[in-house]
């Protein structure tokens, strides 16, 4: 595991996916993004990790969608993590249900089903790879609240799978910043740990 796996994980358990694609015959990893800059960003990171030169690009509501087709780095991804899907199993067609649960069984909380996504192991041992992996989840899923009058400062990273979100309050602790989750979001709340977590994470730029 290095910083730009770690940071290419980040961005695809926020805004990505990596799934069989029936028409391709073929696996897909894709990054859906209104952002410029973090589909630039996740072009890099395939490159650099995989060595991809051919992506694929196409208009998907609001945003845009860059594809890769390869089921050697679909394997190699799923080392990491058995599905890069977040939402509840019901919110998604039961074909892709089915695919994500070969081999694995779904994570339940409050008797809602979950796919088994996680943030690997691997990126737990070094600092600068949790740097590296929030700096690309908190930028796909993440935003500021500044109101200095009420001197509330707050980065929320907007999360709503319960596994990831307790996950996600490990790694900003792992990295000594105080974090909490409540409902579908994980809060840094108080300016001392809102500048840390600019200085320590921050947001890709």
């Amino acid at each position: 595991m290095d910083e730009y796996l770690a940071n290419l994980i980040g961005l695809l358990l926020s805004d990505g996916s990596v799934y069989y694609d029936k028409s391709k015959r073929t696996y897909c990893i894709q990054f859906t993004n209104k952002s410029t800059l973090l589909r630039n960003l996740f072009k890099r990171l395939m490159k650099q990790c995989f060595g991809v030169e051919k992506f694929y690009e196409i208009s998907c509501k609001n945003a845009i969608s860059v594809r890769v087709f390869s089921k050697n780095i679909a394997d190699y991804l799923f080392r990491y993590s058995p599905t890069y899907r977040t939402l509840p199993l019901e919110q998604f067609p039961k074909a892709n249900e089915r695919s994500v649960l070969v081999g694995f069984k779904a994570l339940h909380y409050n008797s809602v089903k979950y796919p088994p996504c996680k943030i690997p192991e691997e990126i737990f041992s070094q600092k600068r790879c949790v740097a590296a992996f929030l700096r690309g989840f908190t930028s796909g899923d993440g935003s500021i609240c500044i109101n200095k009058k009420h001197s509330i400062y707050r980065v929320e990273l907007t999360c709503y799978h319960p596994f990831l979100r307790k996950q996600s309050v490990e790694c900003l602790s792992a990295l000594g910043i105080p974090a909490s989750a409540r409902r579908n979001s994980v809060y840094v709340s108080g300016i001392a740990n809102y500048q840390k977590f600019l200085r320590v994470v921050g947001f890709v730029r």
